[in-house]
């Protein structure tokens, strides 16, 4: 020995070689760590070398090995001195032979290995092999899955049974907290779940039970059980309408050089206005407004061509519109989502008011009084004012029609006052709604009055 010193609790420790050791008093060399393999089994360390033995010092595993740690119930992981590592047993047998340049847990009894090609494979603790050695990179991510790269490849996921749990497609994966993995693919990053479903890295409520979401830069829309409704292929998704998405798209052109087309989606993932127009509006009254080049057409919400916007107005109807421009006969209003109209000044004059009273951008509301479908279009006036409704309730009127829709006819009475006369009221009445047409007369009755609103009931009757 070199040098000999007191190492106090009755023991000496020696250096020799550049190592130091440990002897007690009888001169008997003691492990200078140590720890407890099993009972009555001891790991040490002696002169830098690791082996083991037992509490009274017998030698069970020579002191021969450069690193010595447990890798499973009775089982040792060494490294021979400047060699390749194994596993042993705890009586010293070997389970693993000495050819791997790494060895590490990777869980459930398994030991991720790297044989001396530089290959990656998953080996068990009886030394077989579970996952073939073909691979230049592998690690643990989470508890039960390894990232791995193919060779001069890409990087995917496997199971701990070898078997592909995200494709070998991607340029990065990483650990994304919450039990989620990240994956980089054309300069993208997306979102995994440990079963390997790719999930939106980014997501917002479309409509009740529906989400949209991103993956690698591009939106989709899906259930909240993940089923996808929208591909993942657009974009831009955005409600315009109760189960209606309007969705973006660029054209053949590229990703990034193209020019964007926008169309709508249904709740059912079906396409009902196709991927032709350059702008498209929300949908009011159950129609939307959408424009390609300089013209602009109409949609119902089953996407049925509605033609020109000004199929978009009804007679009668009542607006929230902005003033766009003022000149000395009349005020022009746009009703958004539809069409500018023109509130004339003699409107104005009917009510004492005079054009000085507005300037552009203010909000006002109106009624449609004409449509001129020739010319495309549309005169407005004033509502009025809630002291020129003078029916009562139960008060029987002849009537002109001035509007027909779907769900009833608008009724014009005495003053120019508008109401409606609703589908269910002829079936009650037992007469044909089909039988009235514009400008025809009919007998109603003030059925109710909501705030300034008038329902009619049919005055089968009549007088």
């Amino acid at each position: 020995y070199d040098e000999i010193e007191l190492a106090e609790d009755g023991l000496l420790k020696a250096k020799k070689w550049g190592e130091w050791g440990i002897f007690n008093l009888q001169g008997e060399v003691l492990p200078s760590s140590e720890s407890v393999l099993s009972e009555g089994l001891l790991k040490g360390e002696r002169f830098g070398r690791w082996g083991v033995y037992t509490p009274d010092g017998s030698i069970v595993i020579p002191f021969e090995y450069e690193e010595m740690e447990l890798v499973g119930d009775g089982l040792l992981k060494a490294k021979k001195l400047g060699g390749w590592y194994g596993v042993l047993n705890l009586q010293g047998k070997i389970v693993i032979p000495f050819e791997y340049d790494e060895i590490e847990l990777a869980g459930d009894g398994l030991l991720r290995a790297k044989n001396r090609e530089g290959r990656y494979g998953v080996l068990n603790l009886q030394g077989e092999t579970v996952i073939p050695f073909e691979y230049e990179e592998m690690w643990l991510v989470g508890d039960s899955l390894l990232k791995a790269k193919k060779w001069g490849g890409r990087y995917g996921v496997l199971n701990l049974q070898g078997e592909i749990v995200i494709p070998f497609e991607y340029a990065e994966i990483e650990l994304a907290g919450d039990g989620l993995l990240k994956a980089k693919k054309w300069g993208e990053w997306g979102v995994f779940n440990m079963q390997g479903k790719i999930l939106p890295s980014s997501e917002s409520v479309l409509s009740e039970g529906f989400l949209k979401g991103e993956m690698f830069g591009k939106w989709g829309a899906y259930t909240l059980d993940r089923c996808i409704v929208i591909p993942f292929e657009y974009s831009s998704i955005d409600i315009i309408g109760k189960g209606l998405f309007r969705v973006g798209k660029y054209d053949s052109c590229g990703w990034y050089n193209g020019y964007r087309k926008f169309g709508v989606f249904n709740i059912q993932g079906e396409i009902i206005i196709p991927f032709e127009y350059d702008e498209i509006d929300e949908f009011v009254d159950g129609m939307v407004r959408v424009r390609k080049n300089q013209s602009w057409i109409c949609f119902d919400s089953n996407g049925f061509d509605l033609g020109d916007t000004i199929n978009m107005f009804f007679l009668h109807q009542k607006y929230e519109g902005i003033i766009t421009n003022i000149v000395s006969f009349g005020i022009f209003v746009e009703i958004p989502h539809r069409k500018v109209g023109l509130l004339h000044v003699n409107e104005l004059k009917k009510r004492g008011m005079e054009i000085d009273d507005f300037k552009v951008n203010d909000k006002i509301t109106v009624l449609v009084k004409s449509i001129d479908e020739i010319k495309k279009q549309v005169s407005f006036r004033l509502p009025p004012k809630k002291k020129e409704l003078s029916v009562k309730c139960g008060e029987k009127y002849v009537g002109k029609v001035v509007n027909i829709l779907p769900y009833g006819l608008f009724v014009e009475i005495m003053n120019g006052q508008v109401g409606l006369l609703h589908k269910k009221e002829f079936i009650k009445a037992g007469i044909k709604m089909m039988d009235y047409k514009y400008g025809d007369s009919i007998n109603v009755i003030v059925k109710s009055i909501d705030n300034n609103r008038i329902a009619f009931a049919a005055d089968v009757v009549g007088g």
